[in-house]
C-alpha cells in the first residue's frame, strides 16, 4: 500500500512537471505616450488602434463600455478572453475567460500569454503609426 503511494505522489509529480503552465501575463497600465515617442492622442484614436492590431492578431473586438473593450479569440479548441481599458493616456489587457488553456487560478498555459503578448505588441505598433 505505501509502495502506491510513492508511485501515485511520483506519477502526479511527473505530471505537474510536464504541464507548461506559468503566471498569467497581464498588461498593467501601458502608457500611450511611451510607445509613442510623446505624441499626443485621444481617447477614439487609442480605440482605433487597438481594434485593429487585436483583428489583425485575429482578436473579435466589441465595445463593453466607454474606454473598455472584450476582445476574444478562438483557435482550435482553445478560446482566450480578455478585457482592455484604454484612455487617452494608457491601455491595459487583462484576463477574462479562457477555455482549453488549463486555467487554475492565477496559472495557465503559456500560450494563452503568447497571445496576450502578440496583441500587446500589435497595439504598440499601431499606437506608432497613428
Amino acid at each position: 500500500m505505501q509502495t502506491n503511494r510513492l508511485w501515485f505522489g511520483a506519477l502526479t509529480l511527473l505530471l505537474l512537471a510536464g504541464c507548461d503552465t506559468t503566471q498569467i501575463y497581464n498588461v498593467p497600465g501601458n502608457s500611450v505616450l511611451v510607445a509613442s515617442a510623446g505624441k499626443q492622442f485621444n481617447q477614439a484614436s487609442v480605440k482605433k488602434a487597438i481594434i485593429r492590431a487585436g483583428e489583425q492578431q485575429g482578436w473579435q473586438m466589441e465595445e463593453a463600455d466607454p474606454g473598455q473593450l472584450i476582445a476574444t479569440r478562438s483557435a482550435d479548441e482553445r478560446m482566450a478572453k480578455v478585457d482592455i481599458h484604454y484612455s487617452a493616456k494608457s491601455y491595459s489587457i487583462t484576463y477574462r475567460d479562457s477555455s482549453g488553456f488549463d486555467y487554475a487560478g492565477s496559472k495557465i498555459n503559456e500560450e494563452y500569454n503568447n497571445w496576450v503578448k502578440r496583441l500587446e505588441m500589435a497595439i504598440k505598433m499601431q499606437i506608432n503609426n497613428i
